[in-house]
């Protein structure tokens, strides 16, 4: 039943797709609603060439509305010019060293300060364990991109159950999406445009499916976020030094929360949920916590 809804939905959407460009005559389609975060049918948008440039907004539901009339009051009522270069998707708290040491003592937990969390971090996923990662100001969204994350090896294919069914206990089908550095995201998957939100699910080159098999889906796509150091810098370097010990630019990224629970916002949220799921090891901040 979900396949042939899903099947239906991308045929609404390319028809309707259609439609406005044979109308507008646009190089460019921008996806609003609950439905744009439907990153299925915006991928099959995406590759069907109507339009040059495809973007849907990882809030682009009732979420984002806060947003959006934000940057209207600004734009057309206060007459400020809003440049929006650089991304506004990391928007929400952040919380210093000292804020989670602070944290961490109301917990009785004693962790380790690490010189540097990206490479520590590498080599915890490039040794097979599950990390939580939780660093800078929270995402603006529903999906989470390197700030609120749950991190793992995409080379082991048995990581994709022992996410699901260990840490986030929800059905053993349910899909993971691939990070990937953003000027390696060609040498996997088959896009002509950056894909930094996870919004787009694209065709993973044949030949890179089984490097990175815990997130390639069976039809053989992957819903995919690119990251730049522009766009993440933190998140960046985790990726690139997991590159550089394992020569795969690509982590395993899933929303750092329960099944049923909110991903989470605060030091106090990552620490409780980490001490009742199958997490390994936790990074927040510059904190390392081990089982």
């Amino acid at each position: 039943m979900a396949a042939s809804i899903q099947k239906v939905l991308n045929i609404i959407g390319l028809h309707c797709s259609s439609i406005l460009q044979s109308i507008t005559k646009s190089s460019n389609l921008v996806l609003t609603g609950g439905v744009a975060l439907n990153s299925t049918t915006n991928g099959q948008i995406l590759e069907s060439g109507l339009f040059e440039n495809v973007y849907a907004h990882p809030s682009a539901s009732d979420r984002g509305n806060a947003l959006g009339a934000a940057l209207y009051f600004l734009t057309n009522v206060m007459r400020i010019n809003t440049p929006l270069e650089k991304t506004i998707i990391y928007g929400g708290q952040e919380f210093s060293n000292k804020d989670i040491e602070n944290d961490l003592k109301n917990f009785g937990i004693s962790a380790e300060k690490l010189d540097d969390p990206c490479q520590v971090g590498a080599q915890i996923i490039a040794d097979g364990k599950i990390l939580g990662w939780f660093q800078g100001r929270s995402e603006l969204g529903a999906r989470a991109l390197g700030n609120r994350s749950i991190l793992a090896d995409p080379r082991r294919e048995n990581n994709k159950n022992i996410l699901n069914l260990k840490v986030k206990h929800r059905e053993y089908f349910r899909p993971f999406a691939p990070s990937i550095l953003s000027e390696r995201t060609r040498d996997y998957v088959i896009t002509n445009t950056d894909l930094p939100y996870m919004t787009m699910t694209v065709k993973v080159i044949d030949e890179k499916k089984s490097i990175i098999p815990a997130v390639t889906h069976k039809d053989g796509t992957a819903r995919v976020q690119s990251v730049s150091l522009t766009n993440n810098s933190i998140y960046y370097n985790l990726l690139s030094k997991f590159n550089d010990i394992t020569g795969v630019p690509v982590v395993i990224n899933t929303s750092f929360n329960d099944s049923g629970e909110p991903i989470v916002e605060t030091p106090q949220d990552a620490i409780q949920c980490f001490q009742k799921t199958g997490i390994d090891a936790l990074i927040i901040g510059s904190y390392l916590l081990l089982k």
